[in-house]
């Protein structure tokens, strides 16, 4: 069953994030939605964007990114946000910035 969503002004769109919401989230869903994907498509584009972002995150931040990948493949961090994918993406959106 797709949710429909309905479009709203942007005043509406602004109040109804917030600043303790998940906006990224919330706006990737809509897309998603508004596109008719069902959820497997939705998770693809996440693990996508976590995965590349953990790459980018870890090639400009480490010393050395060998050693970094695989503590990060070993420590079990990499499929926690696959299960947790909505804090996922606001912790590498904030390692980016």
């Amino acid at each position: 069953m797709h949710c429909i969503i309905t479009p709203v002004s942007f005043d509406d769109f602004i109040h109804e994030l917030g600043i303790f919401k998940e906006s990224s989230f919330l706006i990737l869903e809509y897309i998603i939605k508004s596109s008719n994907f069902n959820y497997t498509i939705m998770l693809l584009v996440i693990a996508i964007i976590i995965i590349t972002l953990y790459f980018k995150a870890i090639i400009e931040l480490s010393i050395k990114p060998e050693l970094s990948l695989l503590l990060l493949l070993f420590l079990c961090f990499y499929t926690f946000h696959f299960n947790a994918a909505r804090q996922g993406l606001l912790l590498l959106y904030s390692f980016i910035l």
